[in-house]
């Protein structure tokens, strides 16, 4: 019995000064180093090899002058832990003036090194940067398929409501969302000398036909380019029932495309949705947006990605705004406090001037050359009555080259 209680406290200690000894031994510190210290890249696409050297995990990211994302270039990762090389992807420049942006790499303990990004301009463009201003929205219409329990609501009684709340919003772009056919061709006849409209169906496999959705533009001021439409799930080009569970079932998409300023030749990359009904089914799409943005996107232009989401604002870890602000920013958030006007909410249900809500959303992606100068949520009454049982939303904006 001795011999196992010297044995039992002999192991004791000795674990006991191992654990000091552990205590002692002092954090190894952190390292970092880039390579190369700047990259001089030419005027065409063309991809540049980062080396990252560190004993750590680290941050990656590309900024631009004043500190906002670069959009003209692209990191195949923006993360990892030790030695990893990465591979910058810079789109090309069609303007005369040069660009400047820097790679930035940090560890999560606070060292930080960065790579000089300088991209030449095209000597023989005729294209200088320039700088537009447009009103960007998002509104849902209320299906004129839909029965309503009051008269008043009817598509038949409330479209010169809807006529007066689209003049008065001014959209240079926006999306549409619950856009029967019936309302297709009212808008189409209405609004020929202003807007032109494109729809989309995921109700039908060649994308027409009733309950769609759409985007306007300003036919003077704009031209459209590169349309597609998608639907959720694993297969995105092929129609499905993808948005089932106890709130109903529903076939679900987005419609997207590039619009091109036709005075100032400044392109952008707009994309349109209507969001699930049912909870799970918005976490499980949330990421897909991203990825058609992405496929869709392929020169990284400003982009706005609009549209009824069905999901309100939430700071949950995998929640599908925390998913979309990841990539996307809020007009909402990003505009300016003093700058704000109408209701926080935008569902209104036919039965709140304040609204339910807010699940009408502009998300937008491009930093600097995009910034935010007002946000409005259009929450007026018609006679007393309501337009949608949405309101219109929609942000001002500036887009630079």
């Amino acid at each position: 019995m001795t011999n196992r209680l010297s044995i039992i406290l002999v192991a004791i200690a000795g674990a006991l000064l191992g654990s000091c000894g552990e205590k002692d031994t002092p954090p190894v510190a952190e390292s970092l180093a880039v390579e190369p210290s700047e990259i001089n890249a030419v005027k065409d696409i063309a991809s540049y090899k980062i080396d990252i050297v560190s004993n750590t995990s680290w941050t990656a990211s590309f900024a631009g002058e004043s500190g906002e994302e670069a959009t003209w270039g692209v990191l195949n990762r923006t993360s990892g832990t030790g030695d990893a090389s990465l591979t910058l992807r810079l789109y090309e420049n069609k303007y005369k003036s040069s660009r400047a942006a820097t790679l930035n790499v940090k560890t999560k303990g606070g060292l930080s090194a960065s790579i000089a990004v300088t991209q030449e301009g095209d000597s023989g463009s005729q294209q200088e940067q320039a700088t537009i201003k447009l009103r960007a929205g998002t509104y849902n219409m209320r299906g004129s398929w839909l029965t309503e329990s009051d008269a008043n609501n009817s598509w038949e009684n409330r479209k010169t409501r809807m006529q007066q709340s689209l003049q008065e919003c001014a959209f240079d772009i926006f999306g549409m969302q619950e856009v029967g056919t019936a309302q297709q061709s009212w808008l189409n006849s209405t609004f020929a000398d202003t807007w032109t409209f494109k729809f989309f169906s995921p109700y039908s496999q060649n994308g027409s036909g009733d309950r769609g959705q759409g985007i306007a533009w300003r036919t003077d001021s704009f031209t459209m380019s590169n349309w597609h439409y998608f639907w959720l799930g694993s297969d995105h080009g092929t129609m499905s029932t993808n948005d089932t569970g106890t709130n109903g079932s529903f076939k679900r998409g987005g419609c997207c495309c590039v619009l091109t300023h036709k005075a100032s030749g400044v392109k952008l990359f707009f994309m349109n949705t209507h969001g699930c009904m049912n909870a799970d089914k918005r976490e499980e799409y949330a990421a897909q947006y991203e990825q058609m943005e992405k496929l869709y996107n392929v020169d990284g232009l400003p982009s706005f990605f609009v549209g009824d989401m069905n999901s309100s604002e939430s700071s949950e870890l995998g929640s599908p705004y925390m998913v979309y602000t990841s990539y996307w920013k809020d007009s909402f958030n990003e505009a300016p406090a003093n700058r704000k006007s109408g209701s926080t909410n935008t569902f209104n249900g036919y039965s709140s001037t304040s609204g339910k809500s807010r699940i009408d959303m502009i998300f937008f992606r491009g930093g600097n050359p995009i910034s935010i100068e007002t946000y409005a949520c259009k929450n007026t009454l018609y006679g007393g009555l309501y337009a949608s049982d949405h309101f219109p939303v929609y942000a001002d904006v500036s887009i630079t080259n």
